[in-house]
């Protein structure tokens, strides 16, 4: 319970109470002070009684005293006035003494300080619903570029660099959560999503997310439907790991699966990992309603994503579930297309029923592949299954290395395997083995 709904409920109560039980109360608290406070307690008690005190609120705190101070302090960080000092540590030797840190670094300024106090101030915020002050600092923040003074010139630190090097202590999972409960109740809902994604993004913690944020407070977020469905809105032209994680926590905390489906056919382009927790066995629809899932998803997902070749995979055990082994066959084939391994051709290539058909549609897909970028160990592997053989033979990173040495980087190990398992079959056909 935070301070301003404790402090609400004191006052419920004691509007409620006749004098003489509040004086019962308030002799029993007395009792229970410890002696180096009592003197305190009666000098307020006589100013309470005096009429001294005014009526609380939570603006007289000296928490605005402290804003002004702590963003002063942010202020000198972010403009370099405050400062990391790097020097080089002359006991590491990247080979004698390679666990030894080789730069070290020290914190002159203060900094420590200056950001743990930042964080104890965006919690105090969170207790006394001051949440626009601690948006702000929480939202500073976690942006926050500390400067190196170096003569190596190595850029800045953030605040998960500080806590690798040992330069702070502070809690940075629940100093985020804080921050993201203030930029909640204090943005207006239009702007908050951007807000929020922005400070997710750049504390850069896995653990941080909508489900947590809701876990945090000790009530139900406001307007919090409204803010789910803005929310999904704003993740689904977003790319990259954190916003696919959100977006597929926010979907799983929609829970509507027709839903969820109308979002991975108009997110197929940058969310196609919907599409994987989708087809995840555990759904309640039908292994049919799944495999048209699955075969909808291979002609929406970009054919050069890896995720695509995923999808083809589930689609196929849906469809050999389902009886159904041409769309099956066809599904090996796509895997192929999309992740271009030799595992994905020699299960495209046995899983087929058409002996024919099958290795030409897999090695027109192979021609038309760029091989620029291709290691030699998938490279060669492919062309030997598509039966490339001369090309794998004489080649230099194939099999014409004519060199002793430098074969690690080449297919000789990988090819030597395989036509020795190819003549140790021929030579036990032949002895009827």
């Amino acid at each position: 319970m935070n301070l301003v709904r404790f402090l609400k409920k004191v006052d419920e109560l004691a509007d409620s109470c006749e004098k003489k039980h509040l004086a019962v109360f308030i002799h029993e608290m007395a009792r229970l002070f410890e002696e180096e406070k009592r003197e305190e307690f009666l000098e307020r008690l006589a100013r309470a009684a005096s009429g001294a005190i005014k009526e609380y609120n939570v603006e007289d705190d000296k928490l605005a005293e402290e804003y002004g101070s702590v963003s002063e302090a942010l202020k000198k960080i972010e403009e370099g006035e405050l400062v990391l000092y790097e020097e080089y540590n002359d006991e590491y030797d990247d080979w004698y003494n390679s666990m030894a840190e080789e730069f070290l670094y020290t914190d002159s300024d203060g900094i420590q300080d200056i950001l743990e106090a930042a964080c104890s101030f965006v919690h105090k915020c969170v207790d006394q619903c001051m949440f626009a002050d601690g948006a702000d600092i929480g939202e500073r923040l976690f942006a926050l570029e500390i400067q190196l003074d170096s003569e190596y010139d190595m850029g800045v630190f953030t605040l998960e660099d500080l806590r690798y090097h040992q330069l702070l202590d502070a809690d940075l999972s629940s100093a985020a959560l804080d921050a993201l409960y203030c930029i909640y109740h204090s943005c207006p809902i239009e702007k908050r999503p951007e807000e929020i994604y922005d400070l997710i993004c750049n504390a850069g913690l896995k653990e941080l997310g909508i489900e947590s944020l809701m876990q945090h407070g000790d009530e139900e977020l406001p307007e919090f439907d409204t803010f789910l469905d803005a929310w999904i809105r704003f993740l689904s032209d977003k790319t990259g790991a954190i916003s696919n994680r959100l977006f597929q926590e926010a979907l799983s905390l929609k829970d509507d699966f027709a839903f969820s489906v109308e979002a991975a056919r108009s997110c197929a382009g940058t969310h196609p990992e919907l599409y994987l927790k989708l087809l995840e066995p555990n759904s309640d629809a039908s292994e049919e309603t799944m495999l048209d899932l699955g075969v909808e998803a291979l002609d929406l997902i970009d054919r050069a994503s890896s995720v695509r070749g995923e999808v083809a995979l589930m689609t196929a055990d849906f469809a050999v579930r389902s009886g159904k082994p041409d769309i099956a066959e066809m599904c090996y084939v796509e895997s192929f297309r999309s992740s271009l391994e030799p595992i994905h051709y020699l299960r495209a290539l046995l899983n087929s029923r058409n002996a024919g058909e099958t290795p030409r549609e897999l090695d027109q897909i192979w021609e038309e592949t760029p091989k620029a970028t291709w290691s030699c160990s998938d490279l060669y592997a492919i062309e030997f299954l598509t039966r490339n053989f001369v090309k794998v033979l004489t080649a230099k990173r194939g099999m014409g290395m004519q060199t002793a040495l430098g074969w690690s980087g080449s297919f000789m190990k990988q090819c030597f395997a395989i036509y020795n398992g190819r003549i140790r079959q021929r030579f036990g056909e032949r002895r009827g083995g």
